[in-house]
């Protein structure tokens, strides 16, 4: 699995709560656009996605329907109070369908979410969800590839740890961390510090929108001798 399947799962878990909030069922259909409107924090109806982001986002939903997990958290739950839980079953448990209407229009590719999904009720037992404002996924100006939705929900997560104040994160990220995290390779020394320094550029384009919203009040590049090693964000 990979980081954008992790941005894609928590995706569907966000809808799945926001359709079943006050034991209402409002929906149960999900489509790739619907998907990546999230992902790009994009709420708008005729949001467009290109065919590339559509066959990912169907790709990690099949994978993820495929993948089988276990949760077994009866030694976690003795030693800190937690209630009992077991599951054995899929990743996620959702069905392909065609036919389906949604808002009159029949889809294609359309995804019908069975349960929620296991880890997001395990973390939720544990209180360990996140609540972010879509809008701080709508970075002006900013392309969302696969990749950009990556590190979008990297530095989105490792801020809130930060602001936690229960947590002992670093205020400090090193940019060797997010190239490992985001699988950067190249077949040249040259060609990978160029995507280095790409990369640095967008952190620093999502933070710099992000300070404008007043969800992080500054952030600062530092050096080890002469190269650009990590950023200390202050939130």
């Amino acid at each position: 699995l990979t980081p954008f399947d992790r941005a894609v799962h928590n995706v569907i878990a966000t809808l799945w709560e926001i359709w079943h909030r006050d034991k209402k069922r409002d929906n149960e259909y999900l489509t790739p656009r619907i998907i990546f409107q999230v992902l790009s924090g994009n709420t708008e109806e005729d949001k467009s996605i290109s065919s590339v982001m559509r066959k990912d986002i169907l790709a990690s939903i099949d994978k993820m329907g495929a993948t089988k997990i276990t949760i077994d958290n009866s030694a976690e739950a003795k030693a800190f109070g937690y209630k009992k839980f077991k599951y054995f079953g899929s990743l996620l448990y959702i069905k392909r369908i065609e036919g389906v209407k949604i808002n009159g229009n029949e889809v294609v590719d359309c995804i019908q979410v069975i349960q929620s999904p296991a880890l997001y009720e395990y973390a939720k037992r544990k209180k360990q969800i996140i609540s972010v404002d879509i809008k701080m996924l709508n970075i002006p100006r900013f392309s969302n590839t696969s990749e950009n939705i990556e590190l979008k929900e990297y530095l989105l997560r490792r801020i809130m740890a930060i602001k936690n104040p229960k947590s002992r994160i670093n205020e400090t990220i090193k940019y060797q961390t997010i190239y490992e995290y985001l699988r950067i390779e190249a077949n040249t020394r040259a060609t990978l510090l160029v995507k280095y320094k790409r990369i640095r550029s967008k952190v620093k384009k999502i933070l710099e929108f992000w300070k404008s919203e007043k969800f992080i009040v500054d952030y600062k590049e530092e050096k080890e001798g002469k190269l650009i090693t990590k950023i200390t964000i202050t939130c």
